[in-house]
């Protein structure tokens, strides 16, 4: 695939230009590349607001929920958003503020905790919940205004100001232990959470919680010439930003344009194929940006994220944005935090130990070392490369530390097996791969301690194991 834009680890910033593309002409016959680039760019530049939408038309139709609602989403496969951990109980908000402020009330911490944030159309994280974030985990009313907002704020408030309409929470619930009594103390903590429009404030009604745990939660982007569909709807959902007014410029050239509905017309193969581009673009970019977490492994961070936190998610430096990392970043994950903390780390592997792309048809194997230095937990999950999310139909998605089946090693260490069947015996340590499919994982330290921090524990790489050696295990 050609290179798109220029791309470095200290963030080359692309910032949209002003000149409207037109089609070339070549001997009296126009072609097709200024629309083709053009809508490849719209594509990158358009990544985070259409895969918010995407997690909300899951929303709306998978969980039949409205606005304000608390969905609580699946621990299995069935949780397709992107990069989830199959450890945690994770609860999901869409607001509109397009009538008015939106209210959510966060409990104090009481037999666990709830941690999470809250996050614009385009996932900017605008305030975080839990000790990390206003309330400090004593609890609070997090009062979300819509752009612009002139009216009266009342007093009691953390105020949490939004560029967009829409927006999302993803909250994650942590019970402090995993016996039956601490997680049914969490849930009771849960329950307590309260969304509301701030007219209903005098008497708020009560929440609706939705139990998805066992249903299809659908919220990932579909990389077809719906993308941009729904990159044209959220145009004329939301405000034009000011850094955004020469992306509308490009956009107008390619028939995207706000007010205005959107029709592919005759170009349904030259959007699909512009689409199909940006998104050999997004896992390029995973599969040969990563910043290595020690040397010569093959564990590491998406370079995109690292420059992520930098700008606080919002890729901005000056007026110029970083369109390419921004895009990369929400192909990949979702829900970022206003505040990263020290209390997880994620580390991610895309390769085995001989550089060489994770195989779903192949059978690998981790080798974790004893005493994983942590307060809390470990987990590892596994990711379809084409939609960062669970693969689907997969029987295992992840495995923890608190897994008492799982068995170690006379060492103590702990080996997991990856591939489309267990090894012999091995079903236990075993997470699923499917057959012909590019897979990645993410290592989780949960209360990473000062080994993780430090760099001084080492995660070996993910090997590749033979037939025969597979034959002997």
């Amino acid at each position: 695939m050609r290179k798109l834009f220029v791309y470095s680890f200290l963030g080359a910033l692309l910032l949209c230009g002003s000149s409207h593309a037109q089609d070339t002409v070549i001997g009296g016959a126009s072609t097709n590349k200024a629309f083709h680039e053009t809508a490849v760019e719209a594509a990158i530049w358009g990544m985070p607001i259409v895969a918010m939408d995407a997690m909300r038309q899951a929303y709306l139709r998978d969980a039949k929920a409205n606005y304000n609602d608390v969905v609580q989403l699946p621990m299995t496969w069935k949780n397709q958003v992107t990069t989830p951990n199959s450890s945690s109980i994770y609860l999901y908000i869409n607001y509109n503020t397009k009538d008015g402020p939106v209210v959510i009330e966060i409990p104090a911490a009481e037999g666990g905790g709830v941690f999470g944030a809250i996050d614009s159309a385009w996932q900017v994280p605008l305030a975080d919940f839990g000790p990390k974030g206003l309330d400090k985990g004593k609890g609070g009313k997090y009062l979300i205004l819509p752009p612009d907002y002139k009216g009266k704020v009342p007093a009691g408030y953390f105020q949490v100001k939004s560029d967009t309409f829409n927006g999302y929470s993803l909250i994650r619930a942590i019970p402090i232990s995993t016996s039956k009594e601490d997680k049914e103390k969490v849930m009771t903590l849960v329950k307590k959470i309260r969304v509301y429009a701030l007219a209903q404030a005098s008497s708020p009604p009560n929440t609706r919680f939705i139990d998805m745990s066992e249903k299809l939660f659908d919220g990932i982007a579909r990389y077809n010439e719906t993308f941009y569909e729904t990159l044209a709807r959220m145009i004329n959902e939301e405000p034009v930003l000011e850094h955004d007014k020469a992306m509308m410029r490009k956009l107008k050239s390619i028939g995207i344009e706000k007010g205005k509905p959107f029709e592919s017309g005759s170009r349904r193969e030259e959007w699909a194929a512009a689409i199909d581009e940006a998104h050999e673009f997004f896992k390029k970019q995973l599969l040969t940006k990563s910043v290595p977490w020690t040397r010569n492994r093959q564990w590491g961070m998406s370079e995109a994220g690292i420059n992520g936190v930098k700008s606080g998610f919002t890729y901005k430096s000056g007026n110029k944005i970083n369109i390419n990392d921004r895009a990369v970043t929400f192909f990949l994950a979702c829900a970022p935090a206003k505040s990263m903390g020290d209390a997880t780390v994620y580390l991610s592997a895309f390769k085995d130990g001989q550089n060489q792309v994770l195989d779903g048809s192949s059978v690998y194997r981790l080798r974790v070392p004893a005493n994983v230095p942590v307060e809390q937990f470990w987990s590892v999950n596994v990711y379809d490369l084409d939609t960062a999310g669970f693969i689907r139909e997969a029987p295992v998605v992840g495995i923890d530390s608190y897994n008492q089946k799982m068995s170690k090693n006379a060492d103590g260490t702990t080996d997991i097996y990856f591939g489309p069947k267990p090894p012999t015996g091995k079903e236990n340590n075993w997470i699923y791969t499917a057959p012909g499919k590019q897979w990645f994982t993410f290592f989780r330290f949960y209360g990473p301690k000062k080994a993780v921090q430090d760099k001084t524990w080492i995660l070996p790489d993910i090997e590749k194991i033979s037939p025969m050696k597979q034959a002997a295990m």
